[in-house]
């Protein structure tokens, strides 16, 4: 079970990291598009700000991330609050 865990963890840590570089990726082809970096050319800021693959990458990572923190948040309460109502 502990293997499980962190390998669990791994997978978020990956997954954030990820997140991080695409969504940096994203604001940086939006800024060019706008014109107000230019060391991308327009063009290819264009197509991969549009790209369908990335899009759904990005969204796959915007799942698995909050999800898996959400788990173990929630599976703190529930063993927090059981801690609580047992006390006495």
């Amino acid at each position: 079970m502990v293997a499980i865990r962190k390998l669990v963890r791994k997978i978020d840590a990956v997954a954030a990291w990820l997140l991080f570089f695409v969504l940096l990726a994203y604001f940086v082809s939006g800024f060019v598009m706008l014109g107000y970096f230019g060391f991308v050319p327009l063009k290819q800021s264009k197509s991969f700000h549009i790209s369908v693959p990335i899009s759904v990458f990005s969204f796959i990572l915007l799942l698995i991330h909050p999800g898996i923190q959400i788990y173990y948040r929630v599976g703190k309460w529930k063993k927090a609050l059981r801690k609580y109502l047992t006390r006495g």
